[in-house]
């Protein structure tokens, strides 16, 4: 059987850096705050929705579909982390690396605001050369799963980042990238 395989231009999932809030892709000194390590890359969950209208006078077939949004979430298991990633798993936790939770934060609190909410940038090792980077305008993180502290195992995080377009009006920007770095832009 003839086929073709992939090219090394196209490799998602990959061990990498997750960074918070860069503020320029130049360099890496400029990639933010260094979130922690993911051995397995991360996981990308578009969840891009649609309707679809029947009418009965078709038989009931679809005579209209409708696009209704892309609510982006991203999955990542940190292996290592900082007292900045420690911060985004709790809302509102100062950077200390002390866990006082819930801290400063009340039930009610927006986490779609700048307050909570940052640039995501997720760099495979040699995301100049093959690997896709993966940038959000806006995300914040919620703890997904457990906190596991045992002898001989690794202390995993599990975060769920929520991916929000960022402006309003004519001025919403795109809710996420995937390519090269090269060809990203930070909103």
């Amino acid at each position: 059987m003839i086929g073709t395989n992939p090219n090394e231009d196209e490799i998602l999932r990959q061990p990498g850096y997750l960074y918070w809030n860069p503020t320029n892709l130049a360099s890496e000194a400029t990639w933010g705050d260094l979130l922690g390590f993911t051995e397995e890359g991360i996981e990308v969950i578009p969840n891009v929705e649609s309707a679809s209208f029947e009418g009965e006078e078709y038989g009931n077939d679809p005579v209209i579909m409708l696009y209704l949004g892309c609510a982006c979430k991203v999955k990542v298991r940190l292996k290592n982390w900082n007292d900045t990633s420690i911060a985004r798993l709790f809302p509102g936790m100062s950077s200390s690396g002390n866990v006082f939770y819930p801290n400063t934060i009340y039930p009610g609190a927006r986490l779609d605001t700048t307050t909570y909410a940052k640039r995501l940038l997720f760099a495979p090792f040699d995301e100049g050369v093959h690997n896709k980077i993966f940038l959000a305008p806006m995300a914040v993180g919620v703890l997904a799963g457990i906190l596991n502290f045992s002898a001989n195992k690794d202390t995993v995080y599990e975060i769920l980042f929520h991916c929000f377009r960022k402006g309003s009006g004519s001025e919403i920007y795109r809710g996420f990238y995937i390519g090269s770095m090269s060809g990203a832009t930070l909103l």
